[in-house]
């Protein structure tokens, strides 16, 4: 008897796992792994009643024992799975092989755009003592015995602003570096695209980074909406800049991501967009990637239908479009302690979607190149997983809250951050379900 109540303890049925039924069959399918097994009415009947014990499904049925086995539905009694979570995040969020920076060179913009939440008059751009601490910074960063890839990117304000004077030396400087050291090094941009010229793709590709540069750039619709809403500093329509230069860089297999910022007034002018985009060749197609994005001010709730027919039409035209709504878990830049937002005057922030100012800062390069941490940045730390409603919930593995970000302006002690009810948290376990077999019948 001893023996027999040893080996029941020994498995148990993965915390994560949800019953889904589809038709005559029962999808499994674990939130931990985000792998699934279908079952026929057959096999769900003997799951449903072995999960309670699972050990007696070994003798039951071994094969689909031993398949639940291998995807995590079935694990050891004494695995904690909350505990497991969250010691892979941590191992993640802080890779020794991975430091990152977001630099703003300025937080001036040579746009006017009505939605934007930053203040560009009269904004200077970086000083070349902070440049040189930020060199300084990467000097000791490269040296680490475990360091593999380092990644410097630019915000803004507009990052194109400060080319010259502080993208080019960082960049020259990091190649140098990572040459040295062996390392990789790769670069972003979140661009308006406006000053995306030859001359400055050149430059980029003559560094010495490890792949192109890639750019995030946004349009506000087709040349009417565009030239209305996103404007130049003095009034100029940016609508056909902006496409030519997206399109002369993804023809240099630099991959643009372009963010299509919706509306209720504007959503279907992108069929317009479209057009700009659709007779290009499958080479320069390949290599520029479409993501809707609705404006934060608009909170029309009626227009999602739209939205996925044209993305429908843009994938037609053999399109990448990624979805605004992630319904899986993804590593925010802000919870990785080896990832740093250096503003403009050399202040520290993890978050590039808050306002830069001093009372928000995480802390500070001193001339050295040393990031001195503050209070804020320790609360960030502390926060990320620390709710009691977030470890006890079911779509945790995919959520946990959403970045720590949304915890330090959503402080509650226990309870939901994203205000999700059940109803709320199953529809997210099915669209993640759904992306999922998606995904796996693409690969086949």
């Amino acid at each position: 008897m001893n023996v027999i109540l040893k080996i029941n303890l020994m498995y148990k049925l993965n915390k994560f796992t949800n019953f889904i039924v589809d038709g005559d069959n029962t999808i499994l399918f674990n939130l931990q792994t985000e792998t699934f097994i279908v079952l026929n009415h057959e096999l769900s009947e003997i799951v449903n009643t072995h999960k309670d014990d699972v050990v007696a499904l070994k003798d039951k049925h071994l094969e689909l024992f031993q398949q639940m086995l291998e995807k995590e539905f079935i694990i050891p009694s004494e695995k904690d799975e909350v505990a497991s979570l969250i010691a892979e995040w941590k191992e993640q969020d802080n890779d020794p092989s991975y430091f990152g920076m977001i630099i703003n060179p300025t937080l001036g913009c040579n746009l006017r755009c009505w939605y934007c939440y930053e203040e560009h008059e009269k904004k200077p751009i970086m000083d070349a003592k902070v440049v040189k601490s930020i060199c300084r910074l990467i000097d000791e960063k490269v040296i680490f015995p475990q360091m593999r890839n380092l990644n410097v990117s630019f915000f803004g304000g507009e990052p194109l602003l400060g080319f010259k004077n502080v993208v080019l030396p960082i960049l020259s400087f990091a190649a140098s570096k990572c040459e040295e050291h062996g390392l990789n090094l790769n670069s972003n941009f979140t661009t308006n695209g406006v000053l995306l010229t030859d001359t400055v793709l050149t430059k980029l590709e003559q560094v010495g980074l490890t792949s192109p540069a890639t750019f995030q750039i946004s349009l506000d619709g087709n040349r009417n909406y565009h030239n209305h809403s996103r404007i130049g500093a003095n009034h100029e329509p940016t609508y056909d800049i902006i496409i030519k230069n997206i399109i002369e860089a993804a023809s240099r297999q630099h991959t643009v991501s372009v963010r299509l910022n919706y509306t209720a007034g504007n959503a279907q002018t992108f069929v317009d967009v479209l057009d700009d985009f659709c007779k290009l060749p499958i080479e320069t197609k390949q290599f520029i990637v479409f993501n809707f994005q609705q404006i934060w001010q608009d909170q029309t709730n009626d227009i999602q239908e739209r939205i996925e027919k044209l993305k429908g039409l843009f994938r037609n035209e053999h399109f990448v479009v990624e979805s605004d709504h992630v319904n899986h878990r993804h590593s925010c830049y802000a919870d990785k302690e080896n990832n740093v937002v250096i503003n403009s005057d050399g202040n520290i922030f993890k978050c590039t979607a808050r306002d830069f100012i001093p009372e928000n800062r995480e802390g500070y390069l001193s001339e050295e190149g040393e990031i001195i941490w503050n209070t804020n940045f320790e609360k960030r730390m502390a926060i990320k997983y620390s709710n009691p409603a977030c470890l006890k919930c079911k779509v945790l593995p995919i959520c946990n809250g959403g970045c720590s970000q949304n915890k330090l302006e959503n402080m509650q002690s226990d309870s939901c951050y994203r205000n999700m009810d059940e109803r709320d948290k199953d529809e997210l376990i099915i669209r993640c379900l759904k992306d999922r077999i998606l995904k796996q019948s693409k690969q086949k």
